[in-house]
Order: C-alpha cells, then structure tokens, then sequence
C-alpha cells in the first residue's frame, strides 16, 4: 500500500499554486465541478435549508454562491480559507472534520463534498455532522464509490490509492441519528450524467442504490437529521 500523504501539505500547496481554479480544488475536469454544484444546486432547491449552512472542506469557496447569507467555510488548509475570505467575506474556521468547532445543534445544512476520503475516522466525521445539525437538519454527502466498476478497474491499473475510501452501506451504517432522504450517483461519462439521473428517478430505491454502487464514481447522500 502506498504511503499516505500529508494532504494538509498538499492541498495548502496546491492551492497556492498558479493552476486553474478547478485542479486546485482538485477536480480533473471542470465540468466534473460543475456537476457537483449543480448537484447541489437541486438539493438546496428542493429541500429549501433555512438558517446557517456549513460547508466541510470548503476549499476556495466553490459553492460559496448558492448561498448568499447564512454561510460558513471549514477547511485545514489555511491558505484555502484566506483566499475564501478575501474574494467572499464569509466566516470561516481552520479545523478538522473530525472534531469541528461549533456548539450543537447550530447548522440547518451540512455539506461535505468529496472529502471523506482525506480522513481517517469516518465514524467521528459523520458523528460530528450528527452533533451539528438541528433537528430536520440536511447534510449532503459526495464521496467516491469504491465498490464501482471505475475505481475497482483504476486500482487495478494504478495500484492501491492513499485515498481512505468509506463504502456507501458503511456510511450508512454510521448513520444512525440520521433518515436516508436521497442516494443519488456521479458517473464517469460527462454527457450521461443528466440522462442517467433522469432514468434512476423511475427505479425503486433499492435498484437505485445498486446501479449506483456499480456504475457511479462518487455517491451522493441526502441525509435528515433525526
């Protein structure tokens, strides 16, 4: 097994590197973030969050935007955050996921996209998550799938990833304070996604959930706060 990298160190590097906005916030492709915030886009439109919104791993402040008051940053790279707080004058706060520091109970909506795999206790993020949120409070979850097709076929080729994956039925298991609203899939193939998402929609949700842990690179979670 590869060693694990400092990813504090690698991400305050990256991102006070002169690359484009979306590798430093370590997507591939630009679309692939585009994607994510219109994922989000929907949730938040759907489930209409009221009051404060924190966002775990917040980076440069990608989905910064889709919520104009009511925002908080969290992230470990001090860099990161300074750059947030210059271009959007939102609060910010440098910490770990996996114990955050704010009192109980304080966030109507928690968003954490793509980051579990950068942490090594997943039962203290999801924890600290639960702890949080209100009552009927929304977290959303984007995470890489490790039991899809794509990963299993990429370690196969590349070798074992530094990454610490969760399974999707692992999060869930960790879930317990929380009530499964949505699982929804992030697939490979860009021109898809739309189509794809438009299909899943008319499969019972047990169907879902397994194409989704086949086919989709990361899963999405919409949980609600019990």
């Amino acid at each position: 097994m590869p060693p694990t990298p400092n990813w504090k160190d690698f991400f305050s590097s990256l991102y006070k590197s002169q690359k484009e906005f979306f590798i430093r916030s370590g997507y591939g492709s630009i679309r692939s973030l585009q994607y994510r915030i219109k994922k989000i886009k929907d949730i938040k439109e759907k489930f209409k969050p009221q009051g404060r919104v924190l966002d775990i791993g917040c980076g440069i402040g990608n989905f910064v935007s889709l919520f104009e008051e009511n925002y908080f940053g969290l992230d470990f790279s001090f860099a990161a955050l300074k750059e947030l707080k210059e271009k959007y004058k939102k609060p910010v706060a440098v910490a770990d996921s996996q114990s955050i520091p704010f009192k109980s109970g304080v966030f109507s909506f928690v968003l954490a996209v793509e980051v579990s795999q950068y942490m090594y206790d997943h039962k203290a993020f999801i924890s600290e998550i639960s702890r949080i949120l209100k009552k009927n409070g929304i977290a959303v979850i984007i995470s890489p799938n490790p039991d899809s097709i794509f990963w299993i076929i990429r370690q196969k080729i590349k070798g074992k990833s530094p990454l610490h994956f969760i399974s999707l039925d692992h999060l869930l298991s960790l879930g317990e304070n929380f009530l499964l609203e949505e699982i929804q899939g992030v697939f490979p193939i860009p021109f898809l996604w739309d189509f794809v998402d438009k299909i899943l929609n008319f499969f019972p949700r047990t169907l879902r959930k397994a194409f989704i842990m086949l086919f989709s690179k990361s899963f999405v979670l919409v949980l609600k706060r019990k």
